[in-house]
């Protein structure tokens, strides 16, 4: 726990100065999750996933499927289910490029 929460803080301090840096935003993301704070994870991953819908500095579709990713586990965690899946059908709606 320790790591996560002063790596939360590293992380949100990299994206007040960057916040178009999608890594910082994922990782700070997966260390909120792992501390439990499930709604404000999903606010770090949507920073990631506004990006790939035309944001400044657009996301990688690797980038974009973490977001997505690690969004619906948060929401499931958070008890809303429906929305993890309403996140995931999205997602694979658009999601044509083939796996490498």
């Amino acid at each position: 726990l320790g790591d996560d929460v002063a790596g939360a803080a590293s992380y949100a301090k990299a994206l007040q100065i960057q916040p178009t840096f999608a890594t910082a935003a994922l990782r700070l993301g997966g260390a909120l999750r792992r501390l439990g704070k499930f709604a404000a994870a999903v606010t770090a991953y949507r920073c990631v996933l506004r990006r790939h819908l035309g944001g400044r500095g657009k996301a990688s579709r690797e980038e974009v499927a973490k977001g997505v990713r690690g969004s619906a586990i948060s929401f499931f965690r958070l008890g809303l289910p429906s929305k993890a899946l309403r996140l995931l059908r999205a997602w694979t709606a658009v999601d044509t490029e083939p796996p490498r």
